[in-house]
């Protein structure tokens, strides 16, 4: 018998039911045969879950428009308080000399330090830990939530001593702060808690720095998202080409 069929060896025979699924089959499986020995399978393939990998970390790395507002807001609170804590820090707010104490009725008395000075930057102290406690206290940041616990531990620790000086910590562990009753403390007593390393005033200032840190962190690394789940970029991106394409 012989092994020739039709002219030239013609195998088209094989194929011939291509449109069947045995044929098909055969087709699908010599073209993956292909791709494999040239190679061009092992790209696409390595292609594909490159893109996987970039959009599962893209997802991880996104916040929304509500999020970097929160972000924004703890870090700027930060900064204050930081701030806030260096005037306390220097020690010309604590020099003797001649001056005047006023009063909540808004009487003035004599003092050897400058108690009013040194009460507005308390003050100042007292509304940004407040402004930060509550923006770090926020459900869209839970990755603050555990600063923010401590930094509230650590104010309770001290609450008796912020009482001798007339700052009283509420039930949701904001300041407040008496001015009467601050007049009448001890300027010592002051400066043990808002003066020096160690004090109250600089163990808060380090848990700010942390909180302000990785608030900018997330913001510089972050893709941000608006309610639509189009990022910023995107969208500015989006309005350039159409005010290319009008021109």
């Amino acid at each position: 018998m012989s092994n020739t069929i039709g002219s030239g060896n013609d195998m088209s025979y094989l194929f011939g039911g291509a449109s069947s699924t045995k044929g098909a089959s055969l087709y699908d499986s010599l073209g993956d045969y292909a791709s494999l020995k040239n190679g061009s399978a092992a790209k696409l393939y390595k292609a594909y879950y490159a893109k996987e990998e970039a959009g599962s970390k893209e997802a991880k790395n996104s916040i929304s428009t509500t999020e970097k507002n929160a972000y924004n807001n703890v870090k700027s609170a930060a900064e204050d308080l930081s701030s806030a804590v260096d005037k306390l820090s220097s020690s010309s707010l604590y020099s003797k000399g001649k001056f005047e104490k006023t009063g909540s009725n808004g009487e003035k008395t004599e003092s050897e330090y400058d108690y009013d000075k040194i009460y507005s930057a308390v003050k100042d102290f007292a509304d940004s830990y407040n402004a930060l406690i509550k923006n770090g206290s926020s459900e869209d940041l839970s990755s603050m939530n555990d600063v923010t616990i401590r930094m509230l531990k650590n104010t309770k620790t001290n609450s008796s001593l912020l009482s001798q000086v007339g700052i009283s910590v509420s039930k949701d562990g904001t300041l407040s702060v008496d001015r009467d009753r601050f007049n009448s403390a001890d300027i010592s007593s002051i400066k043990s808690l808002f003066n020096g390393a160690g004090s109250f005033a600089d163990s808060t200032a380090s848990r700010a720095g942390v909180m302000k840190n990785s608030a900018a962190n997330k913001l510089s690394t972050s893709k941000v998202y608006n309610a639509e789940g189009v990022s910023e970029k995107e969208k500015s991106s989006d309005d350039s080409s159409n005010f290319t394409a009008t021109v």
